[in-house]
């Protein structure tokens, strides 16, 4: 069997906006080449920091010339000073281009479409969980301005689903219901020289995920249809907060005036992935403290600027 180890680890990183390694890190993994051949991983230079060869600490060098010829120095507090080499002085950046594109590929043998650069891709149409469903893959980073970016683009239907490279809170993706976002590195297969996604396994999870809630006995399903609408509406109007909480402060920092859009019951529902009727989501949202704070903050601009999660999560 292949080792994955150092892909595994890769896929674990895609919430990370920069993901580098030094060769002695990766040297530690087998079969890391076979991901430099298959173009995940690129060299670039390092700025005027490297990890000591000996004893692993982050140090600075110098680069000189010593009798005509150019040399790379490195002054280590423990181990000393000593020439480096040219792979010493080389940092390994990942490339999920190169991921996304060899998994669409095998699945339908075209291109994936980039929407956000190195962050979101739409990689086409398969018939998957008795649908043909559009798929996403996105690297779920952490800044507020490329998560405004990675909404605009997710659609609000509910047939899409999402493969996510690496970690993610649940309240990123509120476009989205759960039984629709899946970890790439489960699905995703690489055999040393290509990348493949599992679609067998996909299909059987979301044909399980439906068989499990048609044997729900009724009054459970009712249940679970409850929490999952609190929890849409929750995720929905929390990111369309935070979201305002930005463009208010980027207005605030020039000097202008940002007026918030009137929030309405019939705008909340076309934002979620299936649409209620309006008096489910006016009994839902009365029936929540929490999710009465959200409702009544979307329409006042101050409530919005000290908004905080951790100030009002229950």
């Amino acid at each position: 069997m292949y080792n994955r180890r150092c892909f595994d680890s890769i896929l674990d990183l895609g919430q990370v906006p920069d993901v580098r390694f030094s060769e002695a890190e990766l040297s530690t993994y087998q079969n890391w080449r076979d991901l430099v051949n298959a173009k995940m991983l690129r060299k670039i230079p390092a700025d005027r920091t490297t990890d000591c060869p000996y004893c692993g600490n982050v140090i600075e060098f110098v680069t000189t010339s010593i009798r005509g010829c150019v040399t790379h120095l490195a002054n280590c507090p423990d181990c000393g000073i000593f020439p480096l080499h040219n792979n010493d002085i080389s940092n390994w950046i990942v490339d999920y281009e190169s991921l996304v594109d060899g998994i669409t590929r095998a699945m339908n043998g075209r291109e994936p479409e980039c929407l956000v650069s190195e962050i979101l891709w739409n990689i086409g149409y398969a018939p998957l969980g008795r649908q043909s469903r559009q798929i996403f893959v996105v690297r779920p980073v952490e800044l507020q301005e490329i998560r405004i970016q990675i909404e605009q683009f997710l659609p609000h239907g509910k047939t899409a689903i999402l493969l996510v490279i690496g970690n993610y809170p649940d309240t990123f993706f509120p476009a989205f219901s759960d039984d629709r976002i899946f970890s790439l590195k489960q699905l995703c297969e690489f055999d040393g020289c290509e990348f493949s996604l599992n679609m067998d396994a996909l299909d059987a999870q979301l044909h399980n995920m439906y068989l499990e809630k048609d044997d729900m006995p009724v009054a459970a399903k009712r249940n679970d249809s409850r929490d999952l609408l609190s929890g849409n509406l929750e995720r929905t109007l929390e990111s369309y907060i935070l979201g305002m909480k930005s463009r208010l402060r980027s207005a605030d920092d020039m000097d202008t005036i940002f007026r918030l859009p009137q929030f309405s019951l019939q705008m909340l529902a076309g934002m979620l992935p299936e649409a209620p009727s309006i008096s489910t989501l006016s009994r839902t949202i009365n029936g929540n403290p929490y999710l009465k704070i959200l409702y009544k903050t979307v329409n006042d601009s101050e409530a919005i600027r000290s908004f905080s999660l951790s100030r009002f999560k229950h």
